[in-house]
């Protein structure tokens, strides 16, 4: 059994395939790499043997019978899943067809407010009724580590027709504050639990890292395994677990062969087969020599005096891939700057901290990372006249809440452009979005706040990016004329 399970069926069955020197009269039209610009075919040509099409033996992503349907049971096996799907379009198309596959129209769903806009997106093409769970906030930091069992419990109460919750697990910045409670409560109102767990493919090692999703007992699952695992971008998967019925299973799947593409890339389906070998390869010993030396890089920089070294704790679990460094007297973003000077590309900044996503592999290169962020710091410090405590900020409101307005009524008012220093009290008609991490600051249909208009004025004076020109410029915010035209 374990030698089965240790077989890259897909990945092996394309190699065998590209093996035999075949000549292509199909699609695509690189013809094996053959036909390519002459700048890049030297740097693309061995990926490119491998950019295949569903030929004969090569199975079909939308119907798998053969190699892919083999990596995925491999896969499901790995995971503890009922049914595992492999995903060319991230976890953005598997957020999207877990709630599409589970949610009818109007249904009420109740949704982490701090998730990724692909779930805002979601729950918009679905027609529901959201209402928002608030987080909790790490009082040292001020970034949200999760929701509060007794958040789910009134919200519950208040919408005892919900069908659906929906949790980020982990966040973007690694803290995993278990979500089994929050799951045994919505079972048992028999609500289905949507998890994004982009951020958490590798916690299937078990430990040193926290728990799956899946073992905490969650319905449905999507995992970038890109993000922390090695897989090219946009491989993601998608889990159902065998609490999952078939009916349920059946309409994501439905779901999936909508949204995703009718080419899909062999490439990344063949790097989603190599990532859970790689995973499933991979020694307990080998797992705590990498969180060793992740931990030796954290004691170093330990003694920097404008850094805080910001880990998991009893109370505070934060994966231990990530590191995040909170900045004293500056921004994150101007931090940044610093480390990429150097040579150093940090996941993301924010107004206070930077984020370092570490891999699956031993810091050959320890003792010269540690030497190029304190160089970083150090250029930071000069610039700086003082350093201070970091400004936290948290956005605190009610525990839960719905949008003021549906998705229907938004699509019957007229929109205008309005400052943001005359917003306050508005609906908002168009989300703010700072990207990374992708979490909407403001979500169309909500109440625009006093506390929203002072962190988004923060962000922007720090040099955060927004995915829209006209507020990366500061140019206002869409709100809905609540006359009906």
């Amino acid at each position: 059994m374990m030698k089965e399970r240790t077989r890259l069926p897909l990945f092996e069955r394309i190699k065998d395939f590209v093996e035999k020197d075949p000549v292509s009269l199909h699609v695509p039209g690189h013809k094996h790499g053959q036909i390519f610009h002459q700048e890049g075919q030297a740097d693309f040509a061995a990926l490119l043997r491998y950019d295949v099409t569903e030929l004969s033996g090569l199975d079909d992503l939308h119907d798998p019978t053969g190699p892919i349907k083999e990596a995925q049971n491999l896969a499901a096996v790995f995971f503890g899943a009922k049914e595992s799907h492999f995903l060319v379009g991230g976890t953005t198309v598997g957020n999207l067809g877990m709630i599409l596959g589970t949610c009818a129209p109007g249904d009420i769903v109740l949704v982490q407010r701090n998730s990724h806009k692909s779930v805002l997106n979601g729950i918009k093409m679905a027609n529901v009724r959201p209402v928002f769970l608030s987080p909790d906030y790490d009082e040292h930091t001020g970034l949200p580590v999760g929701i509060a069992e007794s958040t789910v419990e009134r919200a519950l109460e208040d919408y005892p027709e919900a069908k659906v919750l929906i949790l980020t697990y982990p966040s973007y910045y690694g803290y995993a504050k278990p979500i089994k409670p929050l799951i045994d409560l919505a079972h048992e109102r028999n609500l289905l639990v949507l998890v994004d767990e982009a951020h958490g493919a590798h916690f299937s090692f078990g430990p040193p890292f926290p728990e799956t999703a899946l073992t905490q007992g969650a319905d449905v699952t999507v995992q970038s395994a890109h993000k922390t695992l090695p897989a090219m971008t946009m491989g993601s998967y998608l889990h159902l677990s065998t609490n999952v019925s078939d009916t349920v299973a059946q309409r994501i799947k439905e779901q999936l062969t909508v949204l995703q593409s009718s080419s899909p890339s062999y490439p990344i389906l063949a790097s989603l087969d190599l990532a859970r070998g790689f995973l499933e390869g991979l020694s307990k010993k080998e797992a705590y020599l990498i969180m060793n030396e992740i931990e030796d890089v954290c004691t170093a920089l330990s003694d920097v005096p404008n850094l805080n070294v910001i880990r998991g704790n009893a109370e505070c679990t934060i994966d231990p891939l990530k590191v995040i460094l909170q900045v004293n007297g500056a921004t994150g973003f101007a931090f940044q700057e610093k480390l990429e000077q150097v040579g150093v590309f940090p996941e993301l900044a924010d107004t206070s901290h930077v984020l370092f996503i570490f891999g699956l592999s031993r810091l050959h290169h320890k003792v010269s990372l540690v030497e190029r962020i304190k160089k970083a710091a150090m250029a930071l410090a000069n610039e700086s006249s003082r350093f201070s405590k970091p400004v936290i900020s948290t956005l605190t409101g009610p525990t839960h809440s719905p949008l003021l307005l549906t998705y229907d009524k938004m699509n019957r008012y007229a929109t205008k452009r309005v400052p943001f220093s005359s917003a306050q009290g508005k609906i908002a008609a168009e989300a703010v979005i700072p990207y990374p991490p992708g979490v909407p600051l403001i979500t169309a249909g909500e109440e625009i706040t006093e506390q929203m208009i002072v962190q988004y004025k923060r962000l922007v004076r720090a040099g955060a990016r927004f995915q829209d020109h006209s507020q990366q410029q500061d140019r206002g915010i869409l709100v809905f004329e609540l006359e009906e035209q």
